[in-house]
């Protein structure tokens, strides 16, 4: 037989040169080397079980940033729905205003019946072109000089930009989020809607609608969502 011809694949090798490596150690060498298989065994299986720790760690979180995800997309859409349905109302009132229907006690009737079936309204107001209130009601019954309410609505940078940008562009307008309006002792951060009167294409004023944000949180965002996260309104 021809040993020239003989050919060892590569893994061959290797476990030959293992053997010859392992034959050449003593046996208390031999002996030490094979201890090291079951603590390697447990290390490994110790390895894996980690392993699968942390995937299921990360598939948790994922499913939890997921839910949290649903859940706020789930409560800006009612929100939004809720602004829109307040808006579809404010659009009638003003226009009643607007086309002479309405008169100061009429608008303030008017205005009390909805802030009774949405609380989120904190007032109602109405202002004519020169930002001077004509008619105002407060959801909480509490009653405030048209003169100090006025300096309430308009002192703020936001509630002027609003009213100007209702004014020009005769549309609907929201200001920014104002930190707080002071109404006898109490504080309140909110958001304004102003909706123009527009009479025979002329601008005649706005319903100023003033929002609580905290009771937009608090009536607009769903009782399941408040129940499993804290929410904020940014």
């Amino acid at each position: 037989m021809n040993t020239k011809s003989i050919r060892f694949a590569p893994w061959q090798h290797v476990s030959l040169r293992w053997l010859a490596w392992w034959r050449r150690q003593s046996p208390n060498q031999q002996d030490r080397l094979a201890m090291l298989g079951p603590l390697i065994a447990v290390l490994l299986f110790l390895g894996a079980i980690a392993l699968a720790f942390a995937f299921l760690r990360y598939e948790e979180i994922g499913r939890e940033k997921e839910s949290v995800r649903r859940d706020i997309e789930y409560a800006q859409q009612r929100l939004r729905l809720r602004l829109m349905e307040r808006q579809e109302q404010l659009l009638r009132l003003a226009r009643n205003v607007a086309d002479g229907e309405f008169n100061v006690r009429q608008f303030q009737s008017e205005s009390t019946m909805l802030m009774g079936q949405y609380p989120e309204l904190f007032s109602l107001n109405w202002m004519d072109d020169h930002r001077k209130l004509r008619a105002s009601v407060i959801q909480d019954g509490s009653t405030v000089s048209l003169q100090r309410l006025s300096v309430d609505l308009v002192r703020s940078r936001a509630a002027e930009s609003a009213f100007s940008l209702a004014r020009d562009l005769q549309q609907t307008t929201y200001s920014s989020p104002i930190n707080r309006l002071s109404t006898g002792q109490s504080t309140l951060p909110q958001i304004q809607l102003h909706v123009p009167l527009i009479v025979q294409g002329e601008f005649k004023g706005v319903i100023l609608a003033v929002y609580s944000l905290d009771a937009l949180l608090r009536f607009a965002v769903p009782i399941e969502v408040t129940s499993r996260h804290a929410i904020a309104l940014l």
